[in-house]
């Protein structure tokens, strides 16, 4: 049904898209270092390397050094609740969707004895209009590829935060979105079950000052209650 009124909407998605497209701000990912080791205890044991993959939510695009983004965050959250030193390495693209970092990036990371890899890909997805059978390819392949180099890891993928709180997208447009969003959410839930993914149910509480300056991307404050949210999944 999602589907079917969706598409029935196209015509507005493209107009208002549009006009969102040429207002929009663009702003670069966050600089600083893309790695590096929390200890929030005073263990020596091995560490525990976690790699955050995907998106410009894992790049931090508007944030203004890493340190404001996610996954600096989750470890250091990991790192509490463990009691363990945390590796953490981030691999974050702008407008990337799940067949750019199948094809492009995975065969370019490194070989890491990763414990965690969570994965952020959907958005642009979703956003781009990709139908739910292209999702399926891609995303299915992108979770073979990483079980295939990384055996040892455990995968989570999340939905991102509902489009209908974006403070860019104006109505209809952001449940126009929503409703792509839920469409290949609900693939993306099957693929994790069928191929050993955690799934992690969405953070829903954000709220409309945790953007930055684009109203699209999360900023430090969206990006810590995320990685709390995510750290205790992974935990539990």
């Amino acid at each position: 049904m999602l589907g079917i009124l969706s598409w029935l909407c196209f015509p507005i998605y493209l107009i208002q898209g549009l006009y969102v497209r040429k207002k929009s701000i663009r702003l670069p990912p966050a600089k600083g270092a893309k790695s590096g080791l929390i200890n929030a205890g005073t263990s020596r044991a091995r560490p525990i390397k976690i790699l955050c993959l995907g998106d410009s939510g894992i790049a931090g695009v508007g944030c203004a050094d890493t340190s404001e983004t996610l996954t600096p965050k989750l470890a250091a959250e990991l790192s509490k609740a463990l009691k363990k030193p945390v590796e953490w390495h981030m691999n974050g693209n702008n407008s990337a969707v799940a067949g750019e970092i199948l094809n492009s990036v995975v065969p370019n990371l490194e070989h890491c004895d990763y414990d965690h890899i969570y994965i952020s890909i959907g958005a642009n997805d979703s956003k781009n209009w990709h139908t739910k059978s292209r999702f399926k390819q891609e995303f299915g392949n992108l979770i073979y590829a990483l079980h295939a180099r990384f055996p040892t890891a455990k995968l989570y993928w999340s939905p991102h935060a509902p489009y209908s709180k974006f403070p860019l997208l104006p109505k209809p447009l952001n449940f126009i979105l929503e409703w792509r969003a839920q469409i290949l959410g609900k693939q993306a839930y099957h693929l994790c079950i069928e191929r050993d993914v955690n799934f992690i149910p969405r953070m829903e509480n954000i709220t409309q000052d945790g953007f930055v300056e684009d109203g699209f991307h999360p900023n430090a404050k969206a990006n810590q209650g995320w990685a709390e949210h995510l750290a205790k999944q992974i935990v539990a």
